[in-house]
């Protein structure tokens, strides 16, 4: 896990997202499976997104990033980049819920794509 710093709050809106990215993509490998957090995001199902996974394992992928933006959202250079733009939910969350929440859907993708009885349908 790699937390990154906000931009300072003296900066617009705009600019703000701008920095963000532009570090956050000096993070990142060219290789890497982005996928972007964001409530504008295509909606998965748990077993979907466990089908994303293993699908993009199987073709090779094996370094899938999980970004989760700032206060501001993600720059669109960020959305460009990404593999695939995701959404956890249409409501708004603090980051630190989710995390959780997305740390809880990975490990419950991997029960799923393991065939680990977690999920219940």
């Amino acid at each position: 896990m790699l937390e990154l710093p906000s931009a300072p709050s003296s900066l617009s809106e705009e600019s703000a997202k701008k920095e963000e990215a532009e570090l956050f993509l000096s993070k990142i490998r060219k290789d890497d499976f982005l996928i972007v957090l964001d409530e504008r995001g295509k909606d998965y199902t748990s077993p979907g997104l466990a089908e994303l996974l293993e699908r993009e394992s199987t073709m090779g992928r094996s370094s899938f990033v999980f970004a989760i933006g700032g206060a501001h959202g993600w720059h669109e250079s960020v959305r460009q980049r990404a593999n695939i733009v995701l959404s956890l939910s249409r409501l708004t969350f603090p980051y630190q819920m989710v995390r959780l929440i997305l740390t809880e859907q990975i490990y419950r993708a991997m029960t799923l794509i393991k065939g680990i009885p977690y999920h219940k349908a």
